[in-house]
């Protein structure tokens, strides 16, 4: 244990309590009690289905710039998908528009991209997916909406991802709209193979 966490001891990221943690976050009991395990739907890897402490974890993450659990989240998930012994070129990740990025000052999905990556020891490819315009958050629109606000948002380029088999990442999956868009571009670009991985998945029909 590091000499700081004897002295600053850092909380349980699920629990809250002081207790001694793993590189990952967790107190023993936590680890013990949650459902550590690589999950499977169709082409999406997730380490979560919707739980409460889970989202809040994420939305601290993304808006409260504590990027640190998300990375922490992402981290156990690499190592767990390390284990699964999955095999691919380079990750790539849901892009921010640049104003957006400028405002919050990082981007969530690209660290646990870097996060994943590093435990799978491939490269994260920046330039694999581009945000060519500002649309509305997806949070808080429905099913259709969502589907009509991401499109045309993403682009990819040949000279990144053709022939290549590439993990595309994101914090969290609800209706799967941007994802999807993102996948569409990267098949469009030429990749030979993607599929995705997310920390948390929200099963359809259940609110976030």
């Amino acid at each position: 244990m590091n000499i700081l966490d004897i002295i600053f001891p850092h909380p349980c990221i699920y629990c809250g309590k002081f207790k001694d943690t793993d590189e990952f976050g967790f107190c023993a009991e936590c680890m013990e009690s949650l459902p550590m395990k690589l999950n499977k739907r169709g082409n999406t890897f997730y380490l979560f289905e919707y739980d409460k402490r889970i989202s809040t974890l994420l939305k601290i993450s993304k808006y409260a710039g504590r990027p640190y659990y998300v990375r922490m989240l992402a981290s156990l998930m690499g190592k767990l998908m390390a284990e699964n012994k999955t095999s691919y070129d380079l990750t790539a990740f849901v892009p921010m528009h640049k104003r957006s990025f400028s405002i919050r000052g990082y981007n969530q999905s690209q660290i646990a991209a870097e996060a994943i990556a590093r435990k799978l020891r491939i490269p994260v490819c920046s330039k694999c997916l581009k945000k060519v315009k500002k649309n509305k958050k997806q949070a808080g629109l429905g099913k259709a909406e969502r589907r009509y606000n991401v499109k045309d948002v993403y682009k990819s380029s040949a000279s990144y991802v053709k022939g290549k088999r590439i993990l595309l990442v994101d914090d969290i999956m609800t209706t799967g709209s941007t994802l999807n868009e993102c996948e569409k571009e990267l098949r469009y670009a030429g990749a030979a193979n993607v599929e995705r991985a997310v920390v948390a998945y929200t099963p359809v029909g259940r609110n976030r």
